[in-house]
């Protein structure tokens, strides 16, 4: 240990001071993230009719174009 009494005491505390300020500072991105995660989550959600509807529709169009095209191979 160092000669003066008290210094080690001092770093610890400096130590756990700057450890939990850099872990409230994580804390706070992770909360921002984690918010934004929800507002994605939710607009998603919204969106889930719509991505069906689109895949109902694409669905259909490749069903008429292989009709189409068998077609025209028997033709």
């Amino acid at each position: 240990m160092s000669g003066r009494p008290g210094t080690h005491e001092s770093t610890t505390q400096s130590s756990k001071k700057n450890n939990y300020a850099a872990l409230y500072t994580q804390l706070q991105v992770l909360d921002k993230n984690i918010t934004k995660l929800q507002k994605n989550l939710q607009v998603t959600a919204e969106q889930v009719p719509t991505f069906h509807n689109l895949e109902t529709l694409h669905s259909s169009m490749f069903l008429v174009t292989s009709q189409m095209a068998n077609q025209k191979k028997k033709d």
